[in-house]
């Protein structure tokens, strides 16, 4: 709902308003939004220069007011993982399993393990596990 609204009109106040909006739903993610709005800001200043090389907003970056406030959520790093003894149970127990598809011969029926294994052995993020082909 942001679109339409100019860099050179978005408030501390709305930066406040919509960061604690979007901390309900997910603290993470309400971090990441105003990360990205921040890059947006040191982007623009940056790069958007008039003749004589001055920025064309004369605007400080309203994200700035959750670090003077600190106001950024905090996060807890993910702890879980696999340890070295649970490991050999955890890799059969994938390949045990019988997966939908797999009953019908289907080959994409393995996909899941695949997946699985693929982020276990490279380290991959779900993320760009989820990119490859």
């Amino acid at each position: 709902d942001w679109k339409d609204i100019k860099l050179k009109d978005i408030t501390r106040k709305m930066i406040q308003d919509r960061h604690a909006l979007l901390s309900e739903r997910s603290k993470a993610r309400a971090n990441f939004a105003m990360r990205f709005l921040r890059a947006i800001f040191n982007f623009s200043i940056e790069y958007d220069l008039n003749e004589n090389d001055k920025s064309i907003l004369d605007i400080t970056n309203p994200v700035q007011i959750l670090n003077a406030k600190k106001l950024w959520n905090k996060i807890k790093r993910k702890k879980g993982h696999i340890r070295k003894d649970q490991l050999h149970d955890w890799v059969n127990t994938v390949l045990s399993t019988s997966w939908t598809g797999q009953h019908y011969y289907n080959h994409n029926g393995y996909t899941n393990q695949d997946f699985l294994l693929i982020i276990l052995l490279t380290g991959f993020r779900r993320e760009k596990a989820e990119c490859l082909e």
